[in-house]
């Protein structure tokens, strides 16, 4: 994933410089950004990280300083996303922290 460019966004990743976990727009754009990768060619999806896709909120390729990201709780957010989503979605809420900065 590390070395994963502007370009694979069309693939298995979407980078987000900054989004607010916990505003409604947010959110949305979650919504949004899961069933997008949901409804990829499964086949098409398959060629790369074994079907699965990121949404890497926090950093983009080509950005110096990363500008990390305000955590939400899962708990509090998956019920909110799940409105939302059918069921047959699955997905992850992970944080990765890299030196002092928070990551999704």
């Amino acid at each position: 994933m590390l070395q994963a460019g502007g370009t694979d966004e069309a693939r298995w990743i979407e980078w987000k410089g900054t989004l607010d976990l916990s505003s409604a727009a947010g959110q949305h754009h979650l919504v949004r950004q899961i069933q997008g990768f949901a409804n990829r060619d499964p086949d098409f999806a398959a060629r790369w990280a074994g079907g699965y896709a990121y949404l890497i909120v926090g950093a983009e390729p080509g950005v110096g300083q990363p500008a990390g990201v305000s955590t939400v709780d899962a708990a509090t957010l998956e019920p909110q996303l799940g409105k939302w989503l059918p069921d047959e979605i699955t997905w992850n809420l992970d944080y990765v922290r890299i030196g002092t900065q928070m990551f999704s």
